[in-house]
């Protein structure tokens, strides 16, 4: 299908634009999101790595599954935020689900995104990104005479990522088998 020319309406004679097809469409938004992912699992393992979480507890693999269903479930979640975010509220939640040793709290997570990160970010990026997170999305109306509600990781973790991954968590076929395999 082709769609007309704006031109026809000067007297010239109508040039035939392509129409975009839902495949280019669909081909666009799957690179775009191939990519995202890429970037995503490239910090998830420099911050586990970090972290120095075991190898055999293969929570990076969790984690990237946990993402992925965050983003093809509920992208409306990454509104007015950064992707980092959802990296960290994930590393967290994996961590906790599998009961993973050391123990993995934010503090050490903030200090160690902060450690990974800062130095292509720089400290001061990397703190207002653990600390000044848009707790409600543009679109929404409930806003203090227009100041958006702003919060840190632990907020959006509650408040944000539970609500939206609480199932998954709970549910997962694919996180129940590996917490059996670290817990037995």
């Amino acid at each position: 299908e082709e769609l007309e020319d704006i031109g026809a309406a000067n007297g010239k004679p109508p040039a035939k634009v392509p129409a975009v097809s839902p495949t280019t469409e669909s081909q666009f938004l799957s690179f775009l999101f191939r990519k995202v992912l890429r970037i995503v699992n490239f910090r998830i393992d420099a911050i586990c790595h970090a972290l120095q979480l075991p190898k055999e507890y293969r929570v990076t693999n969790q984690i990237q599954i946990a993402l992925r269903f965050l983003l093809r479930h509920h992208i409306e979640a990454l509104y007015d935020r950064h992707v980092d975010h959802f990296v960290l509220c994930s590393i967290y939640a994996i961590c906790k689900v599998m009961n993973v040793k050391p123990e993995v709290t934010f503090v050490k997570l903030i200090d160690t995104y902060i450690a990974v990160r800062g130095q292509e970010l720089g400290e001061l990026a990397c703190q207002r990104i653990v600390r000044q997170i848009c707790l409600l999305p543009d679109s929404a109306e409930n806003f203090n005479n227009g100041q958006k509600p702003i919060g840190n990781i632990i907020d959006l973790y509650n408040r944000i990522y539970i609500p939206k991954m609480k199932k998954h968590l709970l549910y997962s076929k694919s996180l129940k088998r590996q917490t059996a395999v670290v817990s037995g």
